[in-house]
């Protein structure tokens, strides 16, 4: 918001299996902005931010802040599907203003850090449930690496190895609501 001086940056990471808000936050207006507070419009995956705590910036000063999110089924849009880019719409209040933007975030952020407990035959059949609904194809370049190090990628972003399937191997994963995602790499 120009008209009012603040400049805010924002992302979200995952950091030891917390999902957090990362903001760098610079005052170009000629006032103290004071008295910070955030909040999340109600998004697919409940995601709830925690406290911002900011200290009073004087004009022309940068502050960064990180924010503790948490799930929160009172946040959750049950009625709108989650789409993509993954968004959430975030308010951001001070002395200043209200600044309105969004955040996008990448889908590993999204998931369980605990590997899900699903056999061969579950996959199979959540594959089938969702063969005649909606499902999204992505497709990649190549892989350079080994299989080996493939799931080693995959695991460190939270999708993990449940079978090979001949020429694929399927994984699984997640998300912070529950949602399963099933990966068959070919």
């Amino acid at each position: 918001n120009n008209v009012s001086g603040l400049q805010i940056k924002g992302r979200f990471i995952r950091a030891d299996s917390m999902i957090k808000l990362e903001m760098i936050l610079y005052n170009s207006s000629s006032s103290t902005a004071s008295d910070f507070e955030i909040m999340f419009n109600k998004n697919s995956f409940g995601l709830k931010p925690g406290t911002m705590s900011v200290i009073p910036m004087t004009s022309g000063q940068t502050f960064n802040s990180t924010i503790d999110c948490s799930i929160d089924q009172n946040n959750a849009d049950m009625k709108t599907p989650p789409s993509c880019p993954y968004m959430v719409q975030v308010a951001v209040k001070c002395s200043l203003d209200v600044f309105y933007f969004q955040v996008p975030w990448q889908m590993h952020i999204l998931l369980q850090s605990t590997p899900v407990s699903v056999n061969q035959t579950q996959c199979q059949q959540m594959a089938n449930n969702v063969a005649n609904k909606s499902s999204t194809s992505i497709y990649s370049p190549r892989f350079a690496g080994s299989m080996d190090d493939l799931k080693t990628r995959f695991k460190a972003n939270c999708i993990y190895h449940v079978y090979d399937d001949g020429s694929s191997a399927v994984f699984a994963s997640s998300t912070v609501n529950n949602i399963p995602v099933l990966l068959r790499w070919a």
